[in-house]
């Protein structure tokens, strides 16, 4: 490590072990003392993915030994442990229990990082955006019943069940193949049942939207041609006493953010950007954001009228 490198702290090492952030990313950022690692080997007895385990310790260890960083009896134990050496990698299809460490809570959210889109699918991963939404809910004018739209692994409604300003939430997604996993992650979590339902909702067909006092989503404006429909849905939430409607947008397209904000203005909606946020501009974020995430918009969405 640099002289102009900063060194990470303790809080966020195990933040980034949990979340499962490539170790190439942040390991050469790791100084820990003795008594910490003796504490990691710890936490890593209770770790699912042993794979991970075995090539953090890998480079850690070799960045200590090559730096002369002292590495304590119980790592070195940890690592030529049968369990640990023997450790192979989970198939990019696999499940792993990913926890997100969002506003001093941990979620922990069943998901196939490694995958796009899979099984017709692209609710199996949690997106940038999902994450940039959980933790931007403290800061939100919010409350009462709130719907999700477009789910997917459920962080961004997990998330809402932990605020005191909210009675239920409404998990919503096209696909119910999701609602198994989703299910899942609500019980990992330790979501009451009484706080919550889950239903299908089809963008652009259900005419009869439930009521609800707000309406959140988070990576739903990425494909151009559900945005009409998309948006429609949007109109209908807020014509049924909806508040105000928060999205979370990844920039990833230009083209993509102005037709949605066209689309919007052509169905009477206003709309304020609350916040943009750099993942690029932040040291070491909590929750990891990959290097070529781009900016994030969150949009505050309401009936002209307001």
């Amino acid at each position: 490590m640099s002289d102009n490198e900063q060194g990470m702290t303790f809080p966020t090492v195990l933040a980034y072990i949990n979340q499962r952030v490539p170790i190439f990313q942040y390991a050469h950022r790791v100084r820990i003392s003795p008594s910490q690692q003796d504490e990691l080997v710890n936490h890593f007895n209770q770790f699912s993915n042993k794979y991970y385990v075995q090539h953090f310790l890998k480079s850690l260890i070799t960045i200590y030994e090559r730096t002369n960083i002292e590495v304590s009896e119980s790592l070195y134990e940890l690592y030529c442990s049968p369990e640990i050496l023997n450790a192979r990698a989970l198939k990019p299809t696999d499940f792993d229990n990913i926890v997100y460490h969002i506003n001093q809570r941990d979620i922990i959210i069943g998901e196939s990082p490694s995958i796009i889109s899979g099984q017709g699918t692209t609710g199996l991963r949690t997106w940038e955006a999902a994450s940039f939404l959980a933790k931007m809910v403290p800061c939100l004018e919010i409350g009462g019943t709130v719907c999700e739209l477009g789910t997917g692994t459920g962080l961004v409604g997990i998330s809402l069940t932990g605020d005191s300003r909210i009675r239920k939430v409404l998990f919503t997604d096209g696909d119910t193949n999701l609602f198994d996993n989703l299910v899942r992650n609500q019980e990992l979590n330790q979501v009451s049942r009484e706080a919550h339902s889950i239903s299908q909702l089809l963008w652009g067909n259900d005419h009869h939207v439930p009521e609800t006092d707000y309406l959140v989503a988070a990576d739903v404006t990425y494909d151009r041609s559900i945005l009409e429909e998309l948006v429609c849905t949007i109109s209908r939430f807020l014509a049924n006493g909806c508040k105000k409607c928060y999205i979370a947008a990844t920039v990833r397209n230009i083209d993509t953010v102005n037709e949605f904000e066209e689309r919007m203005q052509n169905h009477g909606l206003k709309w304020d950007t609350i916040e943009t946020f750099d993942p690029q501009a932040e040291s070491f974020p909590v929750p990891w954001y990959r290097p070529t995430t781009p900016y994030m918009n969150l949009y505050s969405i309401y009936m002209g009228s307001i």
